[in-house]
């Protein structure tokens, strides 16, 4: 099964979960975005340490057409 997400300079194997850099990466989606669909639970991440791991599964996901409409991540108000 090949990923469409790459990482660079290894084509051919795809990592279980990156860091908050890779995944921006990878994604071009800011680490400030990803944080706060993780803290939102858009999409599912571990801290290990001080560092947020994402699994590369959740950024196929959020990367797909219409995954994440805009403002879709904001809780409504009442």
């Amino acid at each position: 099964m090949t990923s469409k997400l790459e990482t660079k300079g290894k084509k051919d194997m795809t990592p279980l979960s990156v860091g908050l850099l890779q995944a921006q990466e990878m994604t071009g989606i800011s680490q400030f975005t990803l944080r706060r669909y993780a803290k939102e639970g858009i999409i599912r991440a571990a801290r290990v340490g001080r560092r947020l791991l994402i699994p590369t599964s959740e950024l196929e996901r959020i990367t797909k057409p219409g995954a994440v409409t805009k403002g879709e991540h904001r809780k409504e108000k009442e």
